[in-house]
């Protein structure tokens, strides 16, 4: 029953980052063509490859808070799921001839992105339980 559970909660958490990097997109190429994109259509075989690129992401979340690993392997593996799925799944397929140092350099961006991004949810979230263990 827990590896149902488990399988559950990699599919629905697979279904809200598809539904994120959608959106995420969608509001994305708004803003960056303006009226011209109410005429393009949306790129179907694009918006099929998020969604597993969500389950990467999904898994990632699972394996860090995966208690029987130790606390350096969830990090990392969190790490390498998410990255290589944004990479294989969303950058890899808009640039398929792309050169070894143009691979390089993207890797470094979703590397420095992705820390970014972690230490801003981590402050926030220990900001949100310090607020909630005062009250």
């Amino acid at each position: 029953m827990k590896s149902f559970r488990t399988l559950l909660s990699w599919i629905r958490g697979g279904c809200v980052y598809y539904t994120l990097l959608s959106l995420f997109m969608i509001l994305l190429n708004l803003a960056l063509s303006g009226s011209e994109a109410t005429a393009r259509g949306i790129n179907l075989e694009a918006f099929l490859l998020f969604f597993p690129c969500g389950l990467g992401i999904s898994a990632g979340g699972i394996l860090r808070r995966w208690e029987t690993l130790p606390g350096w392997a969830r990090g990392i593996s969190h790490y390498l799921c998410t990255v290589l799925s944004i990479f294989l799944f969303v950058w890899l397929p808009i640039n398929p001839s792309a050169r070894a140092s143009t691979v390089l350099i993207m890797l470094l961006a979703f590397t420095v992105l992705y820390w970014i991004l972690f230490l801003l949810v981590h402050l926030t979230r220990c900001r949100i339980l310090a607020i909630w263990e005062d009250d």
